[in-house]
Parts: structure tokens; C-alpha cells; sequence
């Protein structure tokens, strides 16, 4: 079973850190747009679509700061 690649509480999203599959499962925990582009830009998630879901995430965790 493929673990989430993001989830989202309590205003942290968690990225699963896709460098490290398939022998470990580690969560980078992201409270800002620009902890999310660091994941991105580190490669830490990968694929158009997720990378997508990731930044509207992002937008929405800067939004929450308002």
C-alpha cells in the first residue's frame, strides 16, 4: 500500500519525502508557501500533478496567515 504523498492538519501539510522511498517513510512538515517550493525545489516530491496540489497548498497555507 503507497502511503499518502501529502495530508493536511491542524494547518501543517506533511509532504512524504519521495527521496527516501521505498525504505523509509518520512513526512517534511510544511506551515508556509515557501516551505513547500524548499520540498519542491529539494525534490522531495515529485510528478506535475502533485507538485500542482502542493503549491495550491501552499497559496492556501499563506492565505490562512491573513
Amino acid at each position: 500500500m503507497t502511503p499518502p504523498r501529502l495530508t493536511y492538519r491542524d494547518g501543517v501539510l506533511r509532504i512524504l519525502d519521495q527521496r527516501l522511498l521505498p525504505d523509509r517513510v518520512v513526512y517534511t512538515p510544511a506551515r508556509t508557501a515557501a516551505a513547500v517550493a524548499k520540498a519542491t525545489k529539494d525534490m522531495a516530491l515529485r510528478g506535475a500533478p502533485l507538485i500542482g496540489c502542493a503549491a495550491a497548498f501552499g497559496f492556501a497555507l499563506e492565505l490562512r496567515r491573513l
